[in-house]
């Protein structure tokens, strides 16, 4: 079932906010459509493709080519054209409709005279300073988000709240360059000193790191923040398996990626070192270099632990099967890391 949902227009005209609804063609809605999606059958009104929402590949995303509405059956989510444009392009809602007007008018500058479109007020990039202007465009994700109008609030609310990690503090970027996506926020002493932005829909680059460029500061510089106390540390590759593993009551910290720098190293300390990466290639081609780093740094006390193998990662064990299962299962995981421990491994 559809619900009645408009594209409007929030204008300034002499100073007053004025809402002005607009029809969306059938042909702009189709013609979009078909260059968005190779993959599609067509049913009456209806223009049936896969989930940009979820992992899909049975075509539950359903929009109306008369209407601009979509409902996602496998989510359960649905909206207007607006909203969806604004999930497949990753950019702002209202920056999905000026780009459903453009597609509207030849001329769309001409469309209002003595009108002004009302824009987004954005603070500028650059310098590491700016990382407090970028936090601005964050929201933290409440139980609010579970019903509210927006269906990109509605989503972020679920995809935390599917890994169990919506008492984490973690935020949604509502504009600038990080719209629409999952904010990790690493902070020391409520300061905020780096992020990882996660997109939240299979449309695009999965993970953006700030640049030095923009804020000064490099990944390959950035642990996500641990307890400095303990003497050991689990290390993920992202900072949403470090957040796991502390919810479970390890001490963990991430990488921003499979790959150890020698400054990561250097923060590490003499602190037992615990490897726990992704269950996959790049997991296990970054252990590889990370053995061979601390190999060199003449380090002893170093181990591994990966997932069993039917989990992907160690969020993804914590999400099926729960804190006492991931406890158990990093224990009897945990092994030496070093060359005869994974002869013994193979040969097993």
């Amino acid at each position: 079932m559809y619900f009645n949902l408009h594209v409007s227009y929030v204008l300034i005209l002499d100073g007053d906010a004025v809402f002005i609804n607009m029809n969306i063609p059938t042909t702009v809605i189709k013609e979009y459509l078909h260059q968005k999606f190779n993959k599609f059958k067509l049913s009456g009104d209806e223009f049936i493709t896969d989930s940009v929402l979820v992992d899909d590949a049975k075509g539950h995303l359903s929009i109306n080519v008369r209407t601009g509405l979509w409902q996602d059956f496998k989510s359960s989510e649905y909206g207007n054209f607006a909203s969806f444009v604004a999930m497949v392009e990753s950019i702002s809602y209202g920056a999905a409709i000026k780009m459903i007007r453009r597609k509207m008018f030849d001329s769309p500058e001409m469309l209002f005279s003595e009108v002004k479109l009302q824009r987004a007020k954005q603070e500028p990039i650059g310098g590491w300073r700016s990382l407090k202007q970028e936090e601005k465009n964050f929201e933290v994700i409440t139980k609010t988000f579970q019903n509210d109008e927006n269906p990109i609030k509605r989503i972020a609310y679920r995809f935390l709240q599917s890994r169990s990690l919506l008492e984490c503090g973690l935020m949604l970027a509502t504009s600038g360059k990080y719209v629409n996506r999952i904010i990790i926020p690493y902070k020391e002493r409520g300061d905020l000193i780096y992020f990882q932005a996660r997109l939240l829909f299979n449309t695009g680059m999965k993970y953006l790191n700030p640049t030095a460029k923009e804020y000064g500061v490099r990944s390959s510089e950035i642990l996500y923040p641990f307890d400095t106390s303990k003497d050991y540390v689990l290390i993920t590759e992202g900072p949403i398996d470090a957040l796991t593993l502390q919810r479970c009551g390890f001490n963990a910290t991430a990488l921003q990626g499979s790959n150890l720098s020698r400054t990561q190293l250097d923060a590490l300390g003499d602190r037992t070192l615990i490897f726990s990466f992704d269950n996959d290639e790049a997991g296990r081609n970054g252990l590889n270099k990370a053995e061979r780093a601390v190999q060199l740094k003449n380090k002893s006390g170093i181990y591994y632990a990966f997932p069993d193998s039917e989990f992907k990662d160690w969020n993804e064990v914590l999400s099926r099967q729960g804190v006492a299962a991931l406890e158990t299962m990093m224990k009897v995981n945990t092994k030496p890391l070093n060359f005869e421990s994974k002869i013994i491994e193979r040969l097993a």
